[in-house]
């Protein structure tokens, strides 16, 4: 969040030149499925990442006026914050556990959703047999509170007396709380097999209806704050059993 405030234009270059360039690549040489790995800051962003991947968000699923009719259907899913991925704070609190000192944390009030590498992958793995295009993918997942996750890592690795120690928020644009929908998507969005499908506002490449479901309740939240949350308990479970993913 810190390093990309202060480079807007790479941010740009990534995300959004980034993601035009790999559906033109793949409308070029035929390919028949693309799929777009979103995060939730793209969510009402309110930093430049964030609002990079709205962007990216919106031209994959409007690419389909141009892909579809060729036989190329795009759709994306969207994901919270990955259990152990490279350069969480999980391993940098590890570290400092492990070496007796304090813990940074933001907020004492902060939360955060909670997906496995591995259910990551197998999400994605369903998501390109079920995609007709223009949809968003929303995994149901389970909520932490990150002083928890601090509590858990003081418990299962510290070597000396330490702390959770207040820093506050990181200046590049960190949400308290994170959220998977939009203010506008819940009227737009079914729920099926563990998972938010949202439809696109617009949809001109195909009369044929998407998949049927009932739709959300229409001012319906799915906010990180909201539950359920994993205990101090399950979350040390996860500290001792799970081991990071490459």
């Amino acid at each position: 969040v810190d390093l990309v405030a202060c480079q807007p234009i790479e941010v740009k270059k990534t995300n959004v030149d980034g993601t035009q360039n790999v559906l033109e690549a793949a409308l070029e040489v035929g390919a028949k499925r693309v799929l777009l790995i979103s995060t939730d800051k793209a969510v009402m962003p309110e930093n430049i990442y964030g609002a990079t991947k709205m962007m990216a968000e919106q031209l994959t699923t409007q690419f389909n006026a141009i892909s579809y009719p060729r036989g190329l259907t795009c759709s994306v899913v969207r994901f919270g914050n990955l259990w152990r991925s490279r350069g969480s704070v999980i391993d940098l609190w590890i570290d400092a556990a492990q070496r007796g000192k304090d813990l940074l944390i933001t907020s004492m009030h902060m939360t955060r959703f909670v997906l496995s590498m591995s259910s990551a992958c197998e999400f994605i793995h369903n998501v390109l047999r079920s995609m007709e295009g223009g949809e968003i993918f929303v995994p149901i997942v389970p909520c932490m509170r990150v002083h928890d996750l601090g509590v858990a890592v003081i418990a299962t690795y510290a070597t000396a007396p330490c702390s959770l120690a207040l820093m506050g928020l990181r200046p590049g644009g960190e949400k308290l709380h994170e959220r998977m929908l939009s203010d506008d998507e819940p009227k737009r969005t079914i729920q099926r097999d563990g998972h938010y499908r949202i439809h696109p506002t617009h949809r001109s490449w195909t009369d044929t209806p998407y998949l049927a479901g009932q739709l959300l309740p229409e001012h319906f939240q799915y906010r990180s704050d909201s539950g359920p949350f994993l205990s101090v308990e399950d979350l040390t479970d996860l500290l001792k059993t799970d081991i990071p993913e490459a």
